[in-house]
């Protein structure tokens, strides 16, 4: 699988999250996506709402979370590696 790359709009969709304990996870088809945190396998993770709002805090505008995407990036492509490890 492709790593996905990540982008404002992963984090926007995280923050704005209606859902209880949301997280940034890998699908199945090698994409980004947010759903409650019960629900995915926690080798999909990739990141959850409280660690982004301590990272950037309540409300980021569009060039702090921007700024932030390398680092984000980088919990991206550990989840990946995490999920082809688990595969069978």
């Amino acid at each position: 699988m492709d790593t996905p790359q990540i982008s404002v709009s992963d984090i926007r969709a995280l923050l704005a999250a209606p859902h209880e304990e949301p997280v940034l996870y890998l699908t199945e088809q090698g994409g980004l996506d947010v759903w409650t945190a019960a629900y995915v396998w926690h080798y999909r993770r990739v990141l959850d709402r409280d660690d982004v709002v301590e990272f950037l805090g309540d409300a980021p505008d569009v060039d702090t979370i921007r700024d932030a995407l390398p680092e984000f990036q980088a919990d991206v492509d550990a989840a990946a590696e995490r999920n082809t490890d688990c595969l069978p």
